[in-house]
């Protein structure tokens, strides 16, 4: 172990690092790091320590052309303009129970930098007073090699100005659960090109940009049980290929409750199934350009403009969904084809139950009562059957080349007649 410039430097294979105070480095000006392990580490705790120092690079740097194994960082304290945590080619590791508070920018708190297998991040509360470039806990590989892959980021609190609470880019496998995520600017939690294969459940995301951010290229990831709500732009965002997204809460976004932006695959589709969506500004769910995909079992109700919005798809089988009580219509439905539309709710809606203009559709078993208007059909080649339109405002069924009015009809007008009409 040695002592100097950079704090404390060690490669030993068992120790403990424990109670420092690290008010100053070096000669007082910007300096390296306060704690370094190298060259294959092992068996290090560094614990209960506290880091307050002038701008240092990061309070504790851990990489090595060695893989280091079992290191625990846990219950730190960081407060001002100290560096973060910074790992790399570690295996079997802890980070947990440290508390990290940022006053200056150009910080990232915990950084796994590639190669980082089989390691925790658990219990850390994390806090930014200022507008922040960086992300609270990110799995972004700086340097050509391995990814990080198989962590797990769990019960973390992560709140203030930070551009992301929990990023991954190239990192797969990983396991991001039950974080609660507040007041980021860009993305609650956000999955860049290669980060394939992870769980996100169970997180609770609110007031950030974009609730979760699941970007291109981040594939056949599983998306279950968060709650993203009060967002400024999406509760949930997904541009890519065979994610399954589950039993998730979207309510109250600015924008829409969950996006699917043209993930555009036959073989390997989407999935989203008893998710709710609700009260959002715009659409609860939207599925745009998103071939093969698969809803069901959703909710989508209270919605300023549509409960759920398919635009764009192809060879999608949307069924047992309900879109009730939204402003305009419960389900729009626009420039697709080959879709199947069955056992879908409609009820309520100002404006239409079921607005479609596609082609080559199936509409089989949907039932749409007391909106405006039952079902408006202006596509060709629709094969409709069993459907029922009930006690809506004005026709249960239109079958036109024209496109659908948006009719004046204020809510408290709403009277239902008494007509049922199948289809």
């Amino acid at each position: 172990m040695t002592k100097g410039y950079l704090g404390i430097s060690t490669s030993a294979k068992t120790s403990t690092i424990s109670a420092n105070k690290f008010t100053n480095d070096g000669d007082g000006g910007t300096t390296d790091d306060d704690i370094v392990l190298d060259n294959g580490a092992a068996n290090v705790t560094i614990s209960s320590n506290t880091f307050s120092a002038n701008s240092s690079d990061e309070a504790i740097n851990v990489g090595s052309d060695n893989l280091c194994t079992n290191l625990q960082i846990l219950n730190n304290f960081w407060g001002g303009s100290d560096g973060g945590i910074e790992v790399g080619n570690i295996t079997k590791s802890k980070i947990a129970g440290n508390t990290i508070q940022i006053n200056a920018d150009f910080i990232r708190p915990i950084h796994l930098n590639g190669a980082v297998t089989n390691t925790t991040v658990s219990g850390n509360t994390i806090y930014s007073s200022i507008a922040s470039v960086e992300d609270a806990v990110d799995l972004v590989r700086d340097l050509p090699g391995p990814l990080d892959s198989n962590d797990t980021v769990t019960g973390n609190l992560i709140s203030g100005g930070f551009t992301e609470g929990v990023a991954l880019d190239g990192a797969t496998g990983c396991t991001i659960s039950s974080n609660t995520i507040r007041d980021c600017t860009d993305a609650g939690i956000d999955l860049e090109v290669d980060s394939d294969t992870n769980k996100i459940s169970t997180n609770t995301i609110t007031g950030c940009g974009t609730g979760i951010n699941i970007g291109q290229s981040a594939d056949s990831n599983t998306l279950s049980k968060n709650t993203a709500n009060s967002n400024t732009n999406d509760g949930i965002d997904l541009a890519s290929n065979g994610n399954t997204i589950s039993s998730n809460i979207a309510d109250y976004n600015k924008v829409d409750g969950i996006f699917v932006d043209g993930g555009n695959s036959l073989t390997s589709p989407n999935k989203l199934t008893a998710n709710s969506a609700n009260y959002n500004d715009n659409k609860g769910i939207e599925l745009n350009n998103d071939n093969g995909s698969i809803a069901s079992n959703n909710i989508a109700d209270y919605n300023s403009y549509a409960g759920i919005d398919i635009f764009g798809c192809q060879n999608s089988v949307i069924t047992g969904n309900t879109a009730n009580y939204n402003f305009n219509m419960g389900f729009a439905i626009v420039e697709g084809f080959t879709n199947a539309y069955t056992k879908n709710i409609a009820n309520h809606n100002i404006s239409y139950g079921f607005s479609i203009n596609e082609t080559q559709d199936t509409v089989t078993s949907n039932t749409s009562t007391s909106n405006g208007t039952g079902f408006y059909i202006q596509g060709t080649n629709i094969t409709t059957k069993n459907n029922v339109a009930n006690s809506n405002v004005n026709d249960g069924f239109v079958i036109t080349h024209e496109p659908a009015p948006l009719p004046a009809i204020a809510p408290a007008t709403m009277a239902p007649t008494a007509s049922i009409f199948k289809m």
